[in-house]
């Protein structure tokens, strides 16, 4: 999808002093989602694309899905409207009382899109609509080391472009709960961990094939910035996970957007070393 947005961007005319592209958790969390139902790792998520097919197919629409569809629905309002009050309440006391109540709405939101996920298509072979089948066999290590290496071609194009337009190009490798060794009070891990989450399979797994693909391009001679941002939040102490999936704390987001500027800063000393020469 950056790949994508990128190349429109530009066709539009769009000018960049320097592309920042932070990624890493939707590719092998959802990559997984998608192989799981027989979608290629590269289609937009199950999550999000399924309930667009079933709403244009109605074909394929079972009562559990409209149920289900519904479901979602109203959970997404529930967590629009506590957050809406969350941002606008000038008392601390009711914005933590909101706080925990807004995890526990967003949690229960994320619980009915994967349970809307893993309902079954009616007549998936007789929908005028459906998603590209998954390509290469194999799960396990040689999924995420497909997933990895899609992650990898994605952001070397993402870079080529870039650069032919006089851009910096930086790629950051964003972290997630379930890919570090951070150390979680009870407070935080009430509200970031959670072992039934549809995304923490995919992200235990998929990370370590994606810092491997971050090394193996390090070691061959990166030509742009990079920064493996998994043991970005380790030493803090402060909450960093504001959910159960991958949203961050204003601290977190302080934290990632240091990281990113020093690989800005990095990358523009590369490329200002690169026209001297």
């Amino acid at each position: 999808q950056q790949l994508l947005l990128l190349s429109y961007l530009l066709s539009r005319g769009q000018v960049f002093d320097v592309v920042v592209n932070i990624d890493g958790f939707n590719e092998v969390a959802l990559g997984r989602l998608n192989d799981e139902r027989g979608w290629d790792t590269a289609m937009p998520s199950v999550m999000h694309l399924g309930p667009l097919i079933e709403a244009v197919d109605a074909g394929t629409l079972t009562p559990q899905k409209l149920e289900a569809l519904a479901t979602i629905q109203r959970n997404k309002e529930q967590v629009n409207r506590v957050s809406a009050r969350l941002n606008t309440t000038p008392f601390a006391s009711v914005f933590i009382a909101l706080e925990r109540y807004r995890a526990i709405v967003d949690r229960r939101y994320r619980a009915s899109q994967a349970a809307f996920a893993a309902l079954p298509a009616a007549s998936g072979e007789t929908s005028m609509v459906r998603a590209e089948p998954k390509s290469g066999a194999g799960d396990g290590a040689a999924l995420y080391d497909r997933i990895a290496r899609d992650w990898m071609t994605a952001s070397e194009l993402m870079r080529t472009m870039a650069a032919s337009r006089g851009a910096v190009y930086v790629h950051v490798l964003q972290p997630n709960q379930y890919a570090t060794s951070r150390t979680f009070t009870p407070e935080e891990a009430q509200v970031a961990v959670n072992a039934g989450s549809p995304f923490k399979p995919g992200a235990e797994q998929g990370y370590p094939a994606l810092v491997r693909a971050l090394d193996a391009r390090r070691a061959a001679g990166s030509p742009w910035s990079e920064q493996d941002g998994t043991h970005l939040f380790d030493r803090e102490s402060s909450k960093v996970y504001i959910d159960d999936c991958c949203h961050y704390t204003l601290r977190g987001y302080e934290l990632l957007a240091d990281a990113a500027a020093s690989a800005v800063a990095a990358g523009w000393g590369e490329a200002g070393a690169a026209t001297r020469r």
